[in-house]
């Protein structure tokens, strides 16, 4: 790297502990803004539609699978009216929506793009993702829902009389109602665990694979990348 070109380039190195001569020590954070760039820029989006909407694929499965979760929810409390429907949506939907996104984007995009170019990247690396997919996806897409779906609708049921809420302190009786709750989800809920494992883990690993398959087409070295960072100045 030359004199001239050192405030416009930098070099991407997966061992900090042995960079290039020259190179500019890149944040994390800098690196995944970097290969976001690039995936947007790519000239054939099609081949890379997991990699590019995975994070938004699964926003939009813990979206639908929660708002069912939040109607069967209200069903099971004789909840008929829309009575507190925008309360319940809050908790129950828009909560577990938002962290899906932002927890998905961090703990599976982000890691796929930036160490999946190290060189010590192994398959289990791979099978590790896919199973925080999958797990991330029953959290925000199932269990998150449930809880806080179990919450609101009571709370609602309370105001309208629409079910015999026991009352708080009443550990018997409430034991018994969240039984007959978690009873009402009995038929669904090997489905939707099943399929929120699935969509996590197949989706994950098409991400991989699409990155996997970019370092590929740029005929990248496995642990170095080059950017041009004169754009994001």
């Amino acid at each position: 790297m030359t004199e001239t070109n050192t405030g416009n380039t930098g070099v991407l190195v997966c061992n900090p502990d042995y960079p290039p001569p020259g190179a500019l020590p890149l944040k994390s954070k800098e690196v995944f803004s970097l290969r976001l760039k690039a995936l947007r820029s790519w000239e054939k989006p099609s081949e890379i539609l997991p990699l590019l909407f995975g994070r938004e694929a699964a926003t939009f499965v813990t979206l639908l699978s929660s708002t069912i979760i939040n109607s069967r929810s209200r069903l099971f409390f004789n909840i008929h009216s829309r009575t507190g429907y925008i309360f319940s949506l809050v908790p129950t939907v828009i909560t577990p929506t938002a962290l899906s996104h932002c927890i998905f984007g961090e703990l599976v995009l982000k890691k796929i793009l930036i160490e999946s170019t190290n060189p010590d990247f192994t398959p289990d690396c791979s099978f590790c993702l896919q199973t925080r997919g999958a797990l991330l996806m029953n959290t925000f897409g199932f269990l998150l829902p449930l809880g806080f779906s179990f919450f609101s609708s009571a709370v609602t049921a309370m105001f309208i009389r629409s079910y015999p809420v026991p009352d708080l302190f009443d550990g018997k009786n409430m034991k018994r109602m969240c039984k007959l709750y978690l009873k009402s989800f009995r038929r669904v809920t090997p489905a939707m665990l099943l399929g929120h494992t699935l969509v996590g883990s197949i989706l994950v690993k098409m991400m991989i694979h699409d990155n996997q398959y970019i370092l590929g087409q740029q005929k990248l070295n496995p642990s170095v990348i080059t950017a041009n960072l004169l754009d994001n100045k």
